[in-house]
């Protein structure tokens, strides 16, 4: 599982252009259900968008925080160069981190360093975990949330970006799931369990 680390500063300004029209978060991605052995898979673009708010344990002991979710990121720039020669691709946006700023039970905002950096390609799309409520955020049970969450990197001509905002309710509550017929062992859960998510049951 991926590891995400809180940071305590936040990205300069200086260097940073608006790119909200060139690299964006397109919105939430459906989960996918898990594989046989519990894990869970992200292809390069959403299956279906996740409408509605998310619930989860704000208890949950998870190193990546109590909700993460699959979000799709696209590149909208143009290719700059012809990779196939060994040239870098100046175009290619790659993500470092998140910003996410709350209102309602929980007010401010943090900056969360991804655990390494996620390349996204020019014209190309790629679905990243968010940490929406990262460790060390404390929401009280019950609360209800509003989370405005913005992708963070640098292209690969060293130029750096912040995206436009992504909103994403959420309520800090009891998650249950329910299993069919005579399959009543849940084996994993995607994105993972103590929130809203896809499971396998067997």
């Amino acid at each position: 599982m991926r590891r995400l680390a809180v940071l305590a500063l936040f990205l300069a300004a200086a260097g940073c252009v608006d790119n909200s029209a060139s690299v964006r978060i397109f919105g939430l991605c459906f989960p996918p259900t898990p594989s046989d052995s519990g894990a869970c898979s992200y292809p390069a673009k959403c299956s279906a968008l996740m409408l509605g708010a998310l619930v989860f344990d704000p208890a949950s002991t998870s190193p990546d925080g109590p909700l993460i979710w699959p979000v799709q990121v696209d590149n909208q720039r143009d290719p700059t160069t012809d990779a196939s020669a060994g040239r870098t691709e100046t175009a290619t946006a790659w993500i470092t981190g998140f910003e996410v700023e709350y209102q309602g039970a929980v007010s401010g905002s943090v900056s969360v360093a991804a655990p390494e950096a996620q390349p996204v390609l020019p014209g190309g799309s790629t679905v990243v975990l968010v940490p929406i409520v990262p460790p060390g955020v404390v929401v009280p049970a019950g609360g209800a949330i509003g989370a405005n969450v913005k992708a963070k990197g640098h292209y690969g001509d060293g130029s750096f970006f912040v995206t436009g905002g992504l909103d994403v309710q959420a309520t800090a509550g009891t998650v249950t799931y329910t299993c069919t017929g005579t399959t009543t062992t849940i084996v994993g859960v995607c994105p993972q369990s103590g929130q809203t998510g896809v499971p396998l049951c067997k």
